[in-house]
Protein backbone atom coordinates (compact mmCIF):
# COMPACT_ATOMS: atom_id res chain seq x y z
CA UNK A 1 0.00 0.00 0.00
CA UNK A 2 2.78 2.46 0.97
CA UNK A 3 4.60 1.47 -2.17
CA UNK A 4 1.57 2.39 -4.27
CA UNK A 5 1.33 5.76 -2.49
CA UNK A 6 4.97 6.52 -3.28
CA UNK A 7 4.36 5.72 -6.95
CA UNK A 8 1.28 7.95 -7.02
CA UNK A 9 3.23 10.80 -5.35
CA UNK A 10 6.04 10.37 -7.88
CA UNK A 11 3.58 10.51 -10.78
CA UNK A 12 1.97 13.66 -9.36
CA UNK A 13 5.36 15.36 -8.89
CA UNK A 14 6.49 14.46 -12.41
CA UNK A 15 3.17 15.73 -13.76
CA UNK A 16 3.57 19.03 -11.96
CA UNK A 17 7.13 19.41 -13.23
CA UNK A 18 6.03 18.72 -16.79
CA UNK A 19 3.20 21.26 -16.46
CA UNK A 20 5.69 23.88 -15.25
CA UNK A 21 8.16 23.04 -18.01
CA UNK A 22 5.52 23.35 -20.72
CA UNK A 23 4.63 26.81 -19.47
CA UNK A 24 8.23 28.03 -19.71
CA UNK A 25 9.20 29.68 -22.98
CA UNK A 26 12.80 28.45 -23.22
CA UNK A 27 13.31 30.59 -26.30
CA UNK A 28 13.50 33.67 -24.06
CA UNK A 29 16.73 32.27 -22.60
CA UNK A 30 18.16 31.62 -26.08
CA UNK A 31 17.38 34.95 -27.75
CA UNK A 32 19.82 37.86 -27.64
CA UNK A 33 17.94 40.21 -30.00
CA UNK A 34 14.56 39.80 -31.73
CA UNK A 35 13.09 42.42 -34.02
CA UNK A 36 10.93 42.87 -37.11
CA UNK A 37 11.25 44.85 -40.32
CA UNK A 38 8.69 47.56 -39.41
CA UNK A 39 7.36 49.28 -36.29
CA UNK A 40 3.68 48.56 -37.11
CA UNK A 41 1.64 46.34 -39.44
CA UNK A 42 -1.85 45.66 -40.69
CA UNK A 43 -3.53 42.28 -40.22
CA UNK A 44 -2.65 39.69 -42.88
CA UNK A 45 0.65 41.48 -43.55
CA UNK A 46 3.69 39.34 -44.19
CA UNK A 47 6.44 40.38 -41.81
CA UNK A 48 10.11 39.58 -41.45
CA UNK A 49 11.27 38.40 -38.03
CA UNK A 50 14.97 38.51 -37.20
CA UNK A 51 16.37 36.72 -34.15
CA UNK A 52 19.88 36.21 -32.84
CA UNK A 53 21.45 34.25 -30.02
CA UNK A 54 24.67 34.35 -28.05
CA UNK A 55 24.74 30.55 -28.27
CA UNK A 56 26.42 29.08 -31.35
CA UNK A 57 23.98 26.21 -31.46
CA UNK A 58 20.71 27.33 -29.86
CA UNK A 59 18.41 24.43 -29.03
CA UNK A 60 15.06 26.19 -28.82
CA UNK A 61 13.49 28.01 -31.78
CA UNK A 62 9.75 27.51 -31.28
CA UNK A 63 7.64 30.20 -29.67
CA UNK A 64 4.23 31.84 -29.90
CA UNK A 65 2.56 35.07 -30.87
CA UNK A 66 0.16 36.04 -28.06
CA UNK A 67 -2.03 38.96 -27.14
CA UNK A 68 -1.25 41.08 -24.07
CA UNK A 69 -3.41 38.78 -21.93
CA UNK A 70 -1.23 35.78 -22.89
CA UNK A 71 -3.72 34.11 -25.23
CA UNK A 72 -1.95 32.25 -28.03
CA UNK A 73 -2.68 33.54 -31.55
CA UNK A 74 -0.14 31.72 -33.71
CA UNK A 75 2.93 29.51 -33.38
CA UNK A 76 6.27 30.71 -34.72
CA UNK A 77 9.38 28.76 -35.71
CA UNK A 78 12.35 31.15 -35.63
CA UNK A 79 15.67 30.88 -37.44
CA UNK A 80 18.22 31.97 -34.81
CA UNK A 81 21.60 33.21 -35.96
CA UNK A 82 24.73 33.51 -33.84
CA UNK A 83 25.63 37.05 -32.74
CA UNK A 84 28.98 38.23 -31.41
CA UNK A 85 28.06 41.91 -31.41
CA UNK A 86 28.87 44.04 -28.41
CA UNK A 87 26.13 46.19 -26.81
CA UNK A 88 27.63 49.41 -28.16
CA UNK A 89 27.44 48.11 -31.75
CA UNK A 90 23.91 46.80 -31.27
CA UNK A 91 22.71 50.18 -30.01
CA UNK A 92 24.37 52.10 -32.81
CA UNK A 93 24.02 49.83 -35.85
CA UNK A 94 21.55 47.18 -34.76
CA UNK A 95 22.15 43.45 -34.61
CA UNK A 96 22.14 43.18 -38.43
CA UNK A 97 21.13 39.53 -38.59
CA UNK A 98 21.31 38.03 -42.07
CA UNK A 99 18.75 35.36 -41.22
CA UNK A 100 15.03 36.01 -40.98
CA UNK A 101 11.72 34.24 -41.41
CA UNK A 102 8.71 35.41 -43.39
CA UNK A 103 5.63 35.20 -41.22
CA UNK A 104 2.04 35.85 -42.26
CA UNK A 105 -0.11 37.55 -39.63
CA UNK A 106 -3.57 36.11 -39.06
CA UNK A 107 -6.51 37.79 -40.77
CA UNK A 108 -8.42 37.33 -37.50
CA UNK A 109 -6.19 39.73 -35.55
CA UNK A 110 -7.73 43.02 -34.48
CA UNK A 111 -5.74 46.20 -34.08
CA UNK A 112 -3.72 45.86 -30.90
CA UNK A 113 -0.41 45.07 -29.22
CA UNK A 114 0.80 41.47 -29.51
CA UNK A 115 3.90 39.75 -28.18
CA UNK A 116 6.43 37.31 -29.59
CA UNK A 117 7.81 35.02 -26.86
CA UNK A 118 5.72 37.00 -24.31
CA UNK A 119 8.27 39.79 -24.57
CA UNK A 120 8.74 41.44 -27.97
CA UNK A 121 5.83 43.59 -29.21
CA UNK A 122 4.17 43.48 -32.61
CA UNK A 123 1.75 46.33 -33.31
CA UNK A 124 -1.29 45.78 -35.54
CA UNK A 125 -3.01 48.91 -36.80
CA UNK A 126 -5.73 49.78 -39.32
CA UNK A 127 -7.14 52.87 -40.99
CA UNK A 128 -10.79 52.41 -40.05
CA UNK A 129 -12.73 55.07 -38.16
CA UNK A 130 -12.25 54.75 -34.40
CA UNK A 131 -13.46 56.50 -31.28
CA UNK A 132 -10.09 56.12 -29.57
CA UNK A 133 -6.56 55.52 -30.86
CA UNK A 134 -3.94 54.22 -28.45
CA UNK A 135 -0.44 55.49 -29.22
CA UNK A 136 2.08 52.79 -28.31
CA UNK A 137 5.50 54.44 -27.59
CA UNK A 138 7.52 52.20 -29.93
CA UNK A 139 10.20 54.73 -30.88
CA UNK A 140 10.53 56.06 -27.34
CA UNK A 141 10.83 52.54 -25.94
CA UNK A 142 13.58 51.88 -28.49
CA UNK A 143 15.49 54.98 -27.39
CA UNK A 144 15.19 54.04 -23.71
CA UNK A 145 15.79 50.27 -24.19
CA UNK A 146 18.89 48.99 -22.41
CA UNK A 147 21.32 46.56 -24.00
CA UNK A 148 23.30 45.06 -21.13
CA UNK A 149 22.72 48.18 -18.95
CA UNK A 150 23.69 50.62 -21.71
CA UNK A 151 21.41 52.94 -23.70
CA UNK A 152 21.94 55.18 -26.70
CA UNK A 153 21.32 58.15 -24.41
CA UNK A 154 23.91 57.23 -21.77
CA UNK A 155 26.46 56.56 -24.51
CA UNK A 156 25.55 59.90 -26.17
CA UNK A 157 25.11 58.28 -29.57
CA UNK A 158 24.01 60.48 -32.46
CA UNK A 159 21.83 57.66 -33.79
CA UNK A 160 20.32 54.41 -32.63
CA UNK A 161 19.08 51.57 -34.83
CA UNK A 162 15.60 50.06 -35.00
CA UNK A 163 17.21 46.75 -35.98
CA UNK A 164 17.38 45.40 -32.45
CA UNK A 165 15.14 43.97 -29.79
CA UNK A 166 12.84 46.18 -27.74
CA UNK A 167 10.93 44.58 -24.89
CA UNK A 168 7.40 45.45 -23.84
CA UNK A 169 7.42 48.24 -21.25
CA UNK A 170 5.87 48.26 -17.78
CA UNK A 171 3.56 51.18 -18.61
CA UNK A 172 1.93 49.24 -21.46
CA UNK A 173 1.52 46.20 -19.22
CA UNK A 174 0.04 48.46 -16.56
CA UNK A 175 -2.49 49.80 -19.07
CA UNK A 176 -3.94 46.35 -19.86
CA UNK A 177 -7.12 46.90 -17.79
CA UNK A 178 -7.69 50.19 -19.64
CA UNK A 179 -7.25 48.50 -23.02
CA UNK A 180 -9.69 45.77 -22.01
CA UNK A 181 -12.24 48.37 -20.91
CA UNK A 182 -11.94 50.45 -24.09
CA UNK A 183 -12.46 47.56 -26.50
CA UNK A 184 -15.80 46.72 -24.87
CA UNK A 185 -17.09 50.30 -24.79
CA UNK A 186 -16.01 51.90 -28.07
CA UNK A 187 -14.14 51.35 -31.32
CA UNK A 188 -10.37 51.39 -30.86
CA UNK A 189 -7.25 51.48 -33.00
CA UNK A 190 -3.58 51.17 -32.09
CA UNK A 191 -0.67 52.98 -33.70
CA UNK A 192 2.97 53.58 -32.81
CA UNK A 193 4.26 57.01 -31.83
CA UNK A 194 6.26 57.09 -35.06
CA UNK A 195 3.07 56.46 -37.07
CA UNK A 196 2.04 60.02 -36.13
CA UNK A 197 4.53 61.17 -38.80
CA UNK A 198 1.80 60.10 -41.24
CA UNK A 199 -1.29 62.25 -40.60
CA UNK A 200 -3.54 59.67 -42.28
CA UNK A 201 -2.89 57.40 -39.30
CA UNK A 202 -4.68 59.80 -36.95
CA UNK A 203 -7.20 61.64 -39.13
CA UNK A 204 -9.85 58.90 -38.71
CA UNK A 205 -10.02 59.04 -34.93
CA UNK A 206 -11.52 61.47 -32.45
CA UNK A 207 -9.26 60.83 -29.46
CA UNK A 208 -5.60 59.95 -28.90
CA UNK A 209 -4.26 58.34 -25.73
CA UNK A 210 -0.53 59.07 -25.39
CA UNK A 211 1.18 57.38 -22.46
CA UNK A 212 4.50 56.10 -21.13
CA UNK A 213 7.95 57.51 -21.80
CA UNK A 214 6.88 59.73 -24.67
CA UNK A 215 9.53 62.42 -24.52
CA UNK A 216 11.09 62.16 -28.00
CA UNK A 217 9.09 63.61 -30.90
CA UNK A 218 10.15 64.23 -34.49
CA UNK A 219 9.21 67.54 -36.18
CA UNK A 220 6.61 65.71 -38.32
CA UNK A 221 5.06 64.03 -35.29
CA UNK A 222 4.86 67.30 -33.39
CA UNK A 223 3.41 69.20 -36.35
CA UNK A 224 0.78 66.51 -37.01
CA UNK A 225 -0.25 66.37 -33.36
CA UNK A 226 -0.76 70.13 -33.36
CA UNK A 227 -2.81 69.81 -36.58
CA UNK A 228 -4.90 67.03 -35.01
CA UNK A 229 -5.76 69.16 -31.97
CA UNK A 230 -6.44 72.24 -34.13
CA UNK A 231 -8.85 70.17 -36.24
CA UNK A 232 -10.87 69.21 -33.16
CA UNK A 233 -9.16 66.04 -31.99
CA UNK A 234 -8.86 65.36 -28.25
CA UNK A 235 -5.75 64.05 -26.49
CA UNK A 236 -5.19 62.35 -23.16
CA UNK A 237 -1.57 62.65 -22.00
CA UNK A 238 -0.28 60.24 -19.36
CA UNK A 239 3.41 61.14 -19.40
CA UNK A 240 5.79 63.50 -17.64
CA UNK A 241 8.31 64.23 -20.42
CA UNK A 242 5.61 64.72 -23.10
CA UNK A 243 7.06 66.18 -26.32
CA UNK A 244 10.22 67.29 -24.58
CA UNK A 245 13.06 66.21 -26.91
CA UNK A 246 13.59 66.63 -30.63
CA UNK A 247 14.68 63.69 -32.82
CA UNK A 248 14.41 62.59 -36.46
CA UNK A 249 13.50 59.29 -38.11
CA UNK A 250 16.12 58.14 -40.62
CA UNK A 251 14.02 55.88 -42.85
CA UNK A 252 16.86 54.89 -45.19
CA UNK A 253 18.82 53.38 -42.27
CA UNK A 254 15.81 52.47 -40.11
CA UNK A 255 17.27 54.49 -37.26
CA UNK A 256 16.49 57.45 -35.01
CA UNK A 257 18.76 60.49 -35.12
CA UNK A 258 18.95 61.78 -31.55
CA UNK A 259 20.70 65.08 -32.14
CA UNK A 260 21.99 67.34 -34.88
CA UNK A 261 25.76 66.92 -34.63
CA UNK A 262 26.37 70.16 -36.54
CA UNK A 263 25.08 72.07 -33.51
CA UNK A 264 25.13 69.76 -30.47
CA UNK A 265 26.89 66.75 -28.95
CA UNK A 266 23.97 65.35 -26.97
CA UNK A 267 20.17 65.20 -27.07
CA UNK A 268 18.33 68.52 -27.09
CA UNK A 269 14.98 69.69 -25.80
CA UNK A 270 12.63 71.44 -28.20
CA UNK A 271 13.11 74.56 -26.08
CA UNK A 272 16.88 74.41 -26.57
CA UNK A 273 16.61 73.42 -30.23
CA UNK A 274 14.33 76.14 -31.58
CA UNK A 275 12.48 77.62 -28.60
CA UNK A 276 9.27 75.79 -29.58
CA UNK A 277 8.73 73.81 -26.38
CA UNK A 278 5.71 71.62 -25.49
CA UNK A 279 3.76 74.51 -23.92
CA UNK A 280 2.80 75.82 -27.36
CA UNK A 281 1.25 72.47 -28.34
CA UNK A 282 -0.10 70.93 -25.13
CA UNK A 283 0.16 73.81 -22.64
CA UNK A 284 2.61 72.11 -20.28
CA UNK A 285 6.19 70.97 -19.75
CA UNK A 286 8.09 69.05 -17.08
CA UNK A 287 10.05 72.24 -16.33
CA UNK A 288 6.98 73.64 -14.56
CA UNK A 289 6.12 70.33 -12.89
CA UNK A 290 9.45 69.20 -11.50
CA UNK A 291 9.41 67.02 -8.39
CA UNK A 292 7.19 66.91 -5.33
CA UNK A 293 7.32 65.57 -1.78
CA UNK A 294 3.51 65.49 -1.72
CA UNK A 295 1.71 62.36 -2.92
CA UNK A 296 -1.83 63.70 -2.44
CA UNK A 297 -3.74 65.98 -4.81
CA UNK A 298 -6.17 68.73 -3.88
CA UNK A 299 -9.17 68.30 -6.20
CA UNK A 300 -10.48 71.74 -7.16
CA UNK A 301 -13.73 70.71 -8.85
CA UNK A 302 -14.98 67.37 -7.53
CA UNK A 303 -17.97 67.55 -9.86
CA UNK A 304 -15.74 67.30 -12.93
CA UNK A 305 -16.53 64.04 -14.79
CA UNK A 306 -12.95 62.73 -14.60
CA UNK A 307 -13.33 62.52 -10.81
CA UNK A 308 -16.51 60.41 -10.85
CA UNK A 309 -16.27 57.86 -8.04
CA UNK A 310 -13.02 59.37 -6.78
CA UNK A 311 -12.79 60.90 -3.30
CA UNK A 312 -9.02 61.07 -2.95
CA UNK A 313 -6.12 61.12 -5.40
CA UNK A 314 -2.48 60.35 -4.72
CA UNK A 315 0.57 59.54 -6.82
CA UNK A 316 4.28 59.38 -6.19
CA UNK A 317 6.39 60.03 -9.26
CA UNK A 318 9.96 61.12 -10.03
CA UNK A 319 8.76 63.90 -12.32
CA UNK A 320 5.58 65.77 -13.24
CA UNK A 321 4.37 67.60 -16.34
CA UNK A 322 2.69 70.92 -15.61
CA UNK A 323 1.59 74.34 -16.79
CA UNK A 324 3.12 77.61 -15.64
CA UNK A 325 1.20 78.94 -12.65
CA UNK A 326 0.81 81.97 -10.42
CA UNK A 327 0.00 81.36 -6.74
CA UNK A 328 -2.80 83.33 -5.11
CA UNK A 329 -3.40 82.62 -1.40
CA UNK A 330 -1.99 79.08 -1.72
CA UNK A 331 -4.21 78.39 -4.73
CA UNK A 332 -2.48 78.06 -8.12
CA UNK A 333 -3.85 79.76 -11.21
CA UNK A 334 -2.52 79.13 -14.70
CA UNK A 335 -0.39 81.94 -16.05
CA UNK A 336 -2.49 82.61 -19.15
CA UNK A 337 0.20 84.87 -20.61
CA UNK A 338 2.37 81.81 -21.13
CA UNK A 339 0.48 80.03 -23.94
CA UNK A 340 -2.52 82.25 -24.77
CA UNK A 341 -4.84 79.23 -24.93
CA UNK A 342 -8.59 79.79 -25.11
CA UNK A 343 -9.25 77.68 -21.98
CA UNK A 344 -6.85 76.44 -19.29
CA UNK A 345 -7.94 74.75 -16.08
CA UNK A 346 -6.21 73.19 -13.11
CA UNK A 347 -8.38 70.25 -12.03
CA UNK A 348 -6.21 68.99 -9.16
CA UNK A 349 -2.88 70.06 -7.69
CA UNK A 350 -0.22 70.08 -5.04
CA UNK A 351 3.04 71.97 -4.69
CA UNK A 352 6.23 70.99 -6.46
CA UNK A 353 9.83 72.07 -6.82
CA UNK A 354 11.02 73.13 -10.27
CA UNK A 355 14.29 74.48 -11.72
CA UNK A 356 12.76 77.92 -11.09
CA UNK A 357 12.09 77.40 -7.38
CA UNK A 358 9.56 75.83 -5.01
CA UNK A 359 6.52 77.51 -6.56
CA UNK A 360 5.65 74.81 -9.11
CA UNK A 361 2.65 72.51 -9.38
CA UNK A 362 2.15 68.78 -9.75
CA UNK A 363 -1.26 68.83 -11.31
CA UNK A 364 -3.99 67.49 -13.54
CA UNK A 365 -5.03 69.89 -16.29
CA UNK A 366 -7.59 70.51 -19.00
CA UNK A 367 -6.60 72.74 -21.93
CA UNK A 368 -8.26 73.90 -25.13
CA UNK A 369 -6.08 75.99 -27.47
CA UNK A 370 -9.01 77.75 -29.21
CA UNK A 371 -12.81 77.65 -29.50
CA UNK A 372 -12.88 75.03 -32.28
CA UNK A 373 -9.90 72.90 -31.29
CA UNK A 374 -9.96 69.66 -29.36
CA UNK A 375 -9.43 69.31 -25.62
CA UNK A 376 -6.31 68.13 -23.85
CA UNK A 377 -6.47 66.26 -20.55
CA UNK A 378 -3.00 66.07 -19.00
CA UNK A 379 -2.56 63.72 -16.03
CA UNK A 380 1.06 64.82 -15.60
CA UNK A 381 2.87 61.48 -15.18
CA UNK A 382 3.19 58.05 -16.80
CA UNK A 383 3.10 56.51 -13.33
CA UNK A 384 -0.72 56.65 -13.41
CA UNK A 385 -0.35 53.67 -15.78
CA UNK A 386 1.13 51.65 -12.91
CA UNK A 387 -1.59 52.43 -10.37
CA UNK A 388 -3.89 49.50 -9.66
CA UNK A 389 -6.96 51.74 -9.71
CA UNK A 390 -7.50 52.92 -13.29
CA UNK A 391 -10.64 54.97 -12.56
CA UNK A 392 -8.98 58.33 -13.33
CA UNK A 393 -7.69 57.18 -16.73
CA UNK A 394 -10.98 55.53 -17.72
CA UNK A 395 -12.99 58.56 -16.58
CA UNK A 396 -10.70 60.83 -18.62
CA UNK A 397 -11.24 58.76 -21.75
CA UNK A 398 -15.01 58.70 -21.23
CA UNK A 399 -15.02 62.47 -20.73
CA UNK A 400 -13.20 63.07 -24.01
CA UNK A 401 -15.51 60.65 -25.83
CA UNK A 402 -18.60 62.78 -25.05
Amino acid sequence: MFKDLKVIKLIVIVGLLLAILFKIDFLQKSVYQLYTDKHSYEKNDQIKIYATSKAKYPIFSKTSLTDLQGNKIQEIELDLSYSQKEPEDVLLKGDESEKFIDFRLSTEMNSGIYLIAHKYPILITDNNLSDVTIVYPAMNNLINQKVEERTAITLKYEKTSFNRGVEIDDYTLGMKPVFEYIKTHCTVNYISDLDIENYKKIENTNNLVIYGKSGFWTPKMKSNLKKFITNGGNVLFICSYALNNVCWYDESNNAVTLYDKTRANAIESWLGYNGDDPRFVIGATYLFGGTSDHSEYNIIDKSHPIFNGINQLSLTSDLYNSSSVIWNDNIPEIDTRDTLFYSQKILAFNKSITPYGDNGVKGIFEHQPDTTSGKIINLGSEDWCLKEDKTLIINSINYLLK
